[in-house]
């Protein structure tokens, strides 16, 4: 008879408890890691008054006749990943799919790194009339990056007075 103990029967239960252990973990890590790294895009959407328009008449000195208050929707994109995003397309959809966009803001495409914010403002009485004319309603502020890919948020419930949505 020989003096060497009988392998340990538990040895291969071990070893796969390990990389069992093992493979749980790096897959948990490799998930972190693409949430991480995937592109992140927080829109929202404001009513906001503009600076008011002042006609200024002449009677007897150059005096302020009147002064309205102008609404415009504020749509605004703000890049929280790490990742640099192309905007391509900022609008507003509409019952039927049209993207109603606006005249105002900067040129597009625009390019936005972390924590980069861009914003566009829609006339609410061109809103007025797209609806008037198309015989439909908005339903959400939409932006679109190079990838096609389309970030949402809703309208402003205080656009529903005035039968915009």
């Amino acid at each position: 008879m020989s003096n060497q103990s009988a392998p340990n029967d538990s040895t291969p239960i071990i070893a796969l408890i390990i990389a069992g252990y093992g493979a749980v973990v790096s897959t948990i890590l490799g998930i972190n890691e693409l949430r991480k790294s995937r592109r992140a895009l927080r829109v929202t959407c404001r009513l906001a008054e503009s600076l008011p328009v002042i006609i200024y008449s002449y009677v007897d000195r150059l005096e302020p006749r009147e002064a309205n208050k102008v609404f415009e929707l504020e749509v605004t994109a703000l890049n929280n990943g790490p990742r640099p995003i192309q905007i391509t397309k900022v609008g507003l959809k509409m019952s039927d799919d049209h993207l109603f966009t606006s005249r105002y803001g900067e040129a597009l495409p625009k390019k936005l790194e972390f924590s980069d914010s861009f914003g566009v403002k829609f006339s609410i009485s061109e809103m007025e009339k797209e609806a008037k004319e198309r015989g439909k309603v908005f339903t959400r502020a939409v932006v679109i990056d190079a990838e096609d890919k389309e970030y949402t948020t809703k309208l402003p419930k205080s656009l529903k007075e005035k039968k915009l949505i």
